[in-house]
C-alpha cells in the first residue's frame, strides 16, 4: 500500500496466521526472511523501507482505528536469534498502549480457525471505501466488491470473537518473552 493511500486510512483490520503483522515488524525482525527465499537486495530494501514508512500511520494525528489478530504461531516461530524476537515482542507490547490500537492473539488452545489460509488486510479509507487484500500462497488479491468484502469480514470477525482479549494477549506475549 502506498504512503498516499496509508495517509487516507480510517480503519485497518488485519489477521496474520503464521507470522507477526507487517505493520509492526521493525528493526532486525523486518530484515529477517523466510528460510529458502532469496529476494534481491533491492527487493529486500524496498520491503523493509515500505514497512518502516507505513508505521507512521498508527501514530499520526487522527490515526486510524487498527485491529490486528495474530495466531499464536506468530509468537512461537521465530528467528534463530532470540534477541530479534524479543525486540519484536517488546515493540508490540509498547504499541498496544496506543488508544487506537487493538492486538489480539488466536491461541492454540482455541483450535483451528478460518483465517489459517493466509494473511488478510481489511482497510477502510476516509472516503468510506472498504476493500480486502488476501495473500494466499503464490500471490495476493484485492477485492473491492461488496460481496467479496463481506465474505472476508465474516471469518475475521469470528476470529476476533474467539481471540484472547488484549490483556490476555499481553500476558501471553510476556510469557513467550520470558521463555526466550
Amino acid at each position: 500500500m502506498t504512503n498516499e493511500r496509508c495517509d487516507r486510512l480510517a480503519r485497518v483490520r488485519q489477521s496474520r496466521p503464521r507470522r507477526g503483522t507487517g505493520w509492526r515488524r521493525v528493526g532486525s525482525r523486518s530484515r529477517q526472511w523466510r528460510h529458502g527465499s532469496t529476494p534481491t537486495w533491492v527487493e529486500k530494501s524496498n520491503v523493509v523501507e515500505a514497512r518502516i514508512d507505513r508505521q507512521h500511520v498508527l501514530t499520526r494525528g487522527n490515526p486510524p482505528e487498527a485491529c490486528f489478530v495474530m495466531d499464536e504461531a506468530a509468537l512461537r516461530r521465530h528467528p534463530d536469534d532470540p534477541a530479534v524476537m524479543r525486540e519484536q515482542l517488546e515493540y508490540i507490547l509498547k504499541t498496544v498502549e496506543l488508544p487506537n490500537l487493538t492486538v489480539q492473539l488466536a491461541p492454540f488452545s482455541r483450535g483451528l480457525h478460518a483465517m489459517l489460509d493466509g494473511p488478510m488486510t481489511l482497510p477502510t479509507f476516509d472516503e468510506g471505501d472498504d476493500c480486502v487484500y488476501v495473500e494466499p500462497v503464490g500471490g495476493g488479491m484485492v477485492y473491492s466488491d461488496a460481496v467479496g468484502v463481506a465474505s472476508a469480514k465474516r471469518p475475521y470477525d469470528a476470529l476476533r470473537a474467539e481471540g484472547l482479549p488484549p490483556a490476555g494477549t499481553a500476558r501471553l506475549i510476556r510469557s513467550v518473552m520470558e521463555s526466550l
